[in-house]
């Protein structure tokens, strides 16, 4: 599901946002939410509207529930009147009240897709043990307990850097006036900085308990890594998520002319 609250993201006529044709794409989005028009401080609402939904760890079964407490937010949501006057002379207009301001949001925002989506639900969190260090080519050894109804399951450990950092892998782009070489290469780097998952792992819990060994990359840049358990079934499944931090490394300073040594 796609949310966004940038201006015209859903434009329906005229020139089509961004959301109508991630919409349509075959491998997109099941649904997409967002403003058809220009939208402005008000967005601020519909956001903790959506919030709100996924507080708890566990979201409502349809999609149109979410949708339905993002517009209750909308309409009768509580704003401090001094961060509406912040966010409405910086993206606004101050010669519209916050009340006709509203009525124009609820109009202006559409859902695309099935109301009646079905989310899935699972369990938020297992048990699972890592043990190893957290550095640049380690092994770490994950064990986890299965809950009862994924006892036999098979599942999947990834290794993900942090979702707002940069791959340690990105190429320079060529002058402006090599135009296929640069796009070509802006679009690898686009795949390589949308791309998240450092290492993967296939395993079975076959009595209810797994173990299974994720090596650790020999560049680890980043101050922490996600570590992401999955357990599924044909009819359920469930995540455990720990984030781990990284051990930076410490260069031990040696005699002169001797061989630098890191631990």
């Amino acid at each position: 599901v796609f949310a966004t609250f940038g201006c015209s993201g859903c434009q329906l006529t005229g020139k089509e946002g961004y959301g109508v044709h991630a919409m349509r794409n075959p491998r997109g989005p099941v649904a997409v939410m967002g403003a058809h028009g220009r939208c402005a401080a008000m967005t601020t609402l519909m956001a903790r509207g959506l919030l709100k939904s996924l507080q708890g760890g566990k979201a409502p079964d349809r999609l149109g529930m979410i949708w339905l407490n993002m517009k209750r937010q909308l309409a009768v949501g509580p704003m401090n009147p001094l961060v509406f006057r912040m966010l409405d002379a910086v993206d606004g207009d101050p010669q519209t009240p916050q009340a006709i301001q509203r009525l124009e949001h609820l109009e202006m925002f559409v859902l695309l897709g099935d109301p009646g989506l079905r989310l899935p639900q699972g369990p938020v969190e297992f048990p699972l043990t890592v043990e190893g260090e957290v550095r640049p080519g380690a092994t770490l050894t994950v064990k986890g307990t299965a809950p009862p109804a994924l006892i036999g399951s098979k599942g999947r450990l990834t290794l993900e850097r942090p979702i707002t950092s940069l791959p340690t892998n990105l190429e320079p782009l060529p002058p402006a006036d090599e135009t296929a070489e640069r796009n070509q290469r802006m679009m690898a780097n686009h795949r390589r900085a949308n791309r998240f998952v450092l290492a993967e792992v296939e395993f079975k819990a076959a009595r209810g308990r797994f173990e299974a060994q994720v090596k650790l990359p020999d560049s680890l840049p980043w101050t922490n890594v996600i570590l992401r358990a999955y357990l599924s079934t044909d009819t359920s499944d469930a995540m455990a998520v720990h984030v781990l931090r990284v051990k930076p490394i410490r260069h031990v300073p040696q005699a002169e002319g001797a061989t630098p040594i890191a631990r």
